[in-house]
């Protein structure tokens, strides 16, 4: 093999493995450290303590939901992260082919994320699930499957001890595949954990 074309396979593989984690690769404490608030110097920018004493924080997130979001909360949520640097971390978690039922190795996966959102280093912070579906189906079914998929993941950490008032579920079906990914890859199937920092 020429060395160039190792070059590119080495890049290739060290990009494709920034996206979306198996979640049975990674340990509870490689969950904390991706999710953890990044520490900075003093700068005149936001932190998670300041996020919401600006009033710009979404009204869903300074009290408990306990159902999904709806379309114009979902799109403060977006507007939100968007305008901060928040900690993400994509999981792959199993679910079948047009069902909303945990498979086993999800579960384990979330029990560990549950330890992981209970630690001393996360146990501030709100988080964000976003299910997301592949493109199989029509977008209005997977719409209504990610939605059913972020909350069943959001009830399965809240009866492994993760307070649900820290928790946010929404559904975004197959409009965001995950990159370099065809939209119909069952590696779509994914939920994103975002930090919100502490509203």
């Amino acid at each position: 093999m020429s060395l160039r074309l190792s070059a590119i396979l080495s890049a290739l593989f060290f990009v494709s493995s920034l996206g979306v984690a198996s979640g049975k690769d990674l340990s509870t404490q490689d969950m904390i450290d991706r999710l953890k608030e990044p520490r900075k110097a003093p700068t005149r920018s936001i932190s998670a303590n300041d996020i919401g004493k600006s009033g710009d924080t979404p009204g869903f997130m300074t009290h408990e939901t306990t159902r999904g979001l709806k379309i114009d909360e979902r799109r403060q949520l977006d507007q939100y992260v968007s305008s901060y640097d928040r900690p993400v971390l994509n999981i792959n978690i199993g679910f079948g082919l047009n069902s909303s039922t945990l498979t086993d190795s999800a579960q384990t996966v979330l029990r560990e994320l549950a330890v992981a959102l209970t630690s001393p280093d996360l146990s501030g912070s709100k988080f964000s699930l976003s299910g997301h579906t592949d493109a199989s189906g029509t977008s209005e079914s997977n719409q209504l499957l990610s939605e059913r998929r972020a909350l069943s993941v959001r009830n399965f950490l809240a009866s492994h001890g993760v307070p649900p008032h820290r928790l946010i579920a929404a559904g975004y079906g197959e409009e965001r595949p995950t990159q370099g990914l065809d939209p119909n890859d069952p590696k779509n199937r994914r939920v994103e954990i975002i930090n919100l920092g502490t509203p």
